[in-house]
């Protein structure tokens, strides 16, 4: 399976000219092999902080404008555009070669260096998700738009007699973040939802010899709601305002709640902290 995707990769990478092809002048910033080895791990899902560690060691042509719309429209990021844009004409960096060993005593203290500024009216936004129980899907909405996803909603029966899949469990007990990109400044409605689904038999003929199973989900949708619908958590909603420069934190604490009574089900919900 590994020598099955790393041969898919390399194919990637011969096919956007990373591979075997040269760059010259005359050519355009978007053939140069270094932003054609970023385009292919962003193809390949490669996550942003992956990306961002190898564009500091990469040798970059200068971007313009239009490079960069098109770079967008091939599905990069706002963060990975930005180092582009930052690394564009500059040497790749490499990490120092390793010297004598100083005591505290004789090693000189490190020069503070400023955080890179954020591009002029934006801010960025981070949703992170905690839960005490392992859940099946997760799901974040800014403003209205479903902007990233994680794990599956599985719905659905089987055929009489026959057993579904076993949905995979996520677990983010010590927090995971879900979501972070580059927002303009101003006010955003942050909505988060999940899912915990199980596999049950229908109760109309579990007694016969062509039982059916069918996928059961309950948590919290993604959607606003007052009043929560059937197995399903009402969604307050959190609104994060963005100040030009810096970073909004919105941690979605998970909740379940068993009912006392001897059989009853759970109640999900969630919680939102802005920090």
């Amino acid at each position: 399976m590994v020598r099955r995707a790393a041969t898919g990769i390399l194919a990637v990478l011969i096919a956007l000219g990373v591979v075997s092809l040269g760059w010259s002048e005359t050519d355009t910033a978007l053939d140069h092999p270094s932003v054609a080895e970023v385009l292919a791990m962003a193809e390949a899902g490669i996550d942003d902080a992956v990306i961002l560690e190898r564009i500091a060691r990469l040798e970059l042509p200068e971007l313009s404008g239009q490079d960069l719309a098109a770079l967008k429209k091939a599905g990069l990021s706002d963060g990975v555009l930005l180092a582009l844009v930052r690394r564009g004409g500059h040497a790749p960096s490499s990490d120092p070669a390793p010297g004598p060993r100083q005591t505290p005593a004789t090693a000189a203290r490190p020069e503070a260096q400023a955080p890179e500024p954020f591009p002029e009216g934006m801010g960025r936004l981070v949703v992170e998700f905690r839960s005490p129980f392992p859940v099946s899907f997760l799901e974040v909405v800014v403003d209205g738009k479903s902007v990233a996803t994680r794990g599956e909603m599985l719905e659905g029966a089987s055929d009489p007699g026959q057993f579904l899949a076993r949905p995979a469990r996520l677990s983010i007990k010590k927090g995971e973040v879900i979501y972070e990109e580059l927002l303009p400044a101003g006010s955003h409605e942050i909505l988060a939802g999940f899912a915990v689904t199980s596999v049950e038999s229908n109760p109309d003929d579990e007694w016969s010899e062509y039982s059916r199973e069918r996928y059961t989900s309950r948590g919290v949708r993604a959607e606003r709601r007052t009043t929560p619908l059937p197995a399903w958590g009402a969604n307050p909603g959190a609104t994060c305002e963005i100040v030009e420069g810096e970073t909004c934190r919105v941690i979605v604490e998970l909740q379940r709640r068993r009912s006392r009574h001897r059989g009853g089900g759970s109640a999900y919900g969630l919680k939102y902290r802005l920090r």
